[in-house]
């Protein structure tokens, strides 16, 4: 397999975008190159980063096939969009806050029937979680107590 070699203008910038780049992974990738640049093996990248070997070798194969930077550190991620889109959440999120929900499977026939989409019971709660809601376990008291009856009734018992 090919080893990795930078110029000294390609290793100062890799070191100059792994201090600015937040995120853990993108950072990872640069240092595995960096790391195999000076010579280290894939086995002893993957112990000091505390990754497996087959991750190491994925990004160096990138690294060497990729023409671009950008390519290679995969700016163009855009995560998972999920099933619905804006308007139908909205009118989710309009259900819930109009009508007592008492059960997911609620929503989710509402989803299915609505918008053809099947959801689980489990896909339903992150769905409401993502939109704000939040589930309280609702509490059972009585309605309209008449304490004077309540009273009679307990003297009759008791009695």
């Amino acid at each position: 397999m090919r080893q990795v070699k930078l110029t000294q203008y390609q290793r100062a910038e890799l070191i100059k975008l792994e201090k600015l780049i937040p995120f853990k992974g993108v950072a990872n990738r640069i240092r595995i190159i960096l790391a195999l640049d000076l010579g280290y093996s894939i086995k002893e990248v993957s112990e000091i980063l505390l990754l497996d070997e087959d991750t190491i070798t994925k990004w160096k194969k990138k690294f060497l096939e990729s023409r671009l930077l950008s390519d290679w550190l995969g700016d163009d991620y855009s995560g998972y969009q999920g099933k619905l889109n804006k308007s139908q959440e909205l009118k989710i999120a309009n259900l819930v806050n109009s009508e007592v929900i008492t059960d997911c499977l609620q929503v989710a026939d509402y989803i299915k029937e609505q918008f053809g989409v099947e959801y689980s019971v489990n896909g339903v709660t992150k769905l409401l979680h993502r939109l704000g809601f939040v589930y309280k376990q609702t509490v059972i008291i009585p309605a309209k107590v008449d304490p004077v009856k309540q009273a009679q009734f307990l003297q009759g018992y008791l009695g």
